[in-house]
């Protein structure tokens, strides 16, 4: 399952902070089971590459998401269109 994000994040090149859509894929795991409680959230890292729309070059960020054992994070795409937050 795909579920589109968007991320905020400080740029380290600029000093501004950019808006970055993501696209994360899921795949869940496990379906509820009744009487259980579920699956507790935890947060997971993610390196990538992306681009200051200001300077035009491109710096590591680190993305912090959520996943729980039900719902594992597979894939995790930047979307290279950017624009500036204000």
């Amino acid at each position: 399952m795909a579920e589109a994000v968007e991320l905020k994040l400080p740029c380290p090149l600029c000093g501004k902070e950019h808006s970055y859509s993501l696209v994360v894929q899921r795949s869940v795991t496990m379906g509820l089971v009744p009487g259980r409680k579920p699956p507790p959230e935890v947060q997971r890292q993610f390196v990538r590459s992306v681009m200051c729309p200001t300077t035009a070059a491109r710096f590591q960020a680190t993305l912090r998401l959520s996943e729980t054992a039900a719902t594992r994070i597979t894939r995790l795409t930047v979307d290279e269109s950017v624009e500036e937050a204000t």
